[in-house]
């Protein structure tokens, strides 16, 4: 029996791909509708949470009694003033039975000491995460998740995968909007493919970074909201590429801030046997680059991204190069504008730009299509071979499998060292 149907659609908001868009969803059922990044998934999600608020033609029958929506964009979900016990407590003030904090906490297997915290506090993977048990929290029967697993660490993607498998059987639906098809194959009932997607050019990368880059880490330790990284000692030599694992809130995001001096730290850093902390911060950027996890937290939001053109450290020619091999333009649009897929293939591209010998680079595909994903592997083999190094963090272990030979893991409140061949 269907939940929600959509006959003939079209919203004037949306991107013609969107266009006469008919569709069905049943009862107690798990659906994924899988399209590009940019296709108008997250506008999508808005329109059927509530159709009121579009200019739309067609017809909808939606026989939900209470629909709630997972936002992409979790980070900007939360009330920054408010604890995560508070936030909870905003869903449940009206219901006569709410579900117990403690429950909903161990849906995700996040920890009851996450209740008094703030969202500032937490990783992105844990604010996903509470993001989704606040959608539980609602008890609606229709729950739309908008790219629902782009943070979460491989433990947390099976606690979501038995989660709503749970819904399902408790007889409620869920709709999951990604651009990944295989993320969600095991426990999909009924997929909605949109659209193909279309490619690619080839981009030369011009050979100007210096090939005699090296980090040395010296009884390096880093303190976190949570957890303690105890004392190591790790070099990362000239044309290598790192990746660092571990569950959400371990400390990866806070341990590459730290290298760029942006969180404090006990121990030392050396960049070609200097003491990165005495570096001035010009000579400090002239060899280091990070690229922050939010992308959006990056660009300035008063400014058109136009703006980014009078950047003087940036080599435009490989700028454009590489926003040409993805197929993403500037345009004359604020940040916020933009599908959060272009804004980090923006921040990627910026990045990977400025003259440097180590990226540091946070979750850089976690928002990415699956062809995306393979042009930034190649970006970042070719620059490789230009003798850039690399730092990658990622959920995504196919990607670090293709491009880091060698493996950090922070387990337990310490990082090992492992090559890939013998971690995978």
């Amino acid at each position: 029996m269907s939940l929600l149907t959509l006959h003939q659609i079209n919203i004037k908001e949306a991107p013609t791909a969107l266009a006469s868009l008919s569709l069905s969803i049943d009862k107690k059922s798990i659906t994924l509708i899988t399209a590009p990044s940019g296709f108008g998934k997250s506008l999508l999600a808005a329109f059927i949470l509530d159709p009121t608020s579009f200019s739309y033609a067609g017809h909808i029958h939606h026989f939900a009694n209470h629909s709630t929506l997972i936002y992409q964009n979790a980070e900007q979900t939360l009330s920054p003033s408010r604890t995560i016990k508070q936030h909870i407590q905003d869903i449940q003030d009206s219901q006569t039975q709410p579900i117990p904090h403690s429950t909903l906490l161990n849906y995700m297997q996040l920890p009851l000491s996450l209740l008094n915290q703030y969202p500032s506090s937490l990783s992105s993977g844990q604010i996903q995460a509470v993001n989704i048990i606040l959608a539980v929290a609602t008890k609606a029967t229709l729950i739309i998740a908008d790219e629902p697993l782009t943070s979460l660490d491989s433990r947390r993607r099976q606690c979501f995968e038995k989660l709503i498998v749970n819904l399902k059987n408790q007889g409620k639906s869920v709709l999951i909007l990604s651009r990944h098809q295989h993320d969600h194959a095991s426990y999909i009932d009924q997929t909605i493919c949109l659209s193909p997607q279309k490619n690619q050019a080839k981009l030369q990368i011009p050979h100007h970074i210096s090939k005699s880059t090296l980090l040395s880490f010296h009884d390096f330790t880093i303190s976190t909201h949570q957890r303690l990284i105890q004392p190591f000692q790790a070099n990362i030599t000239q044309q290598n590429c790192v990746g660092l694992l571990g569950e959400n809130g371990c400390g990866k995001s806070t341990f590459l801030r730290a290298i760029m001096q942006l969180h404090p730290y006990e121990g030392s850093i050396h960049l070609h046997n200097q003491d990165i902390s005495t570096m001035s911060d010009k000579k400090r950027h002239q060899s280091l680059q990070i690229m922050l996890q939010n992308p959006l937290a990056t660009f300035n939001p008063y400014h058109l991204l136009t703006h980014i053109t009078q950047d003087p450290s940036i080599n435009f020619e490989r700028f454009f190069n590489i926003l040409k091999r993805f197929q993403v333009s500037l345009g004359a649009l604020y940040p916020h504008q933009l599908p959060r897929s272009d804004a980090q293939i923006i921040s990627l591209a910026r990045t990977l730009s400025r003259q440097a010998q180590v990226f540091l680079l946070d979750e850089p595909t976690s928002h990415m299509s699956t062809h995306a994903t393979q042009i930034t592997i190649d970006i970042i083999k070719e620059l490789q071979q230009d003798g850039a190094s690399f730092i990658l963090t990622s959920h995504q272990p196919e990607f670090i499998k293709s491009v880091c030979p060698t493996i950090w893991t922070i387990e337990q409140q310490c990082l090992h060292i492992h090559s890939s061949h013998s971690f995978y």
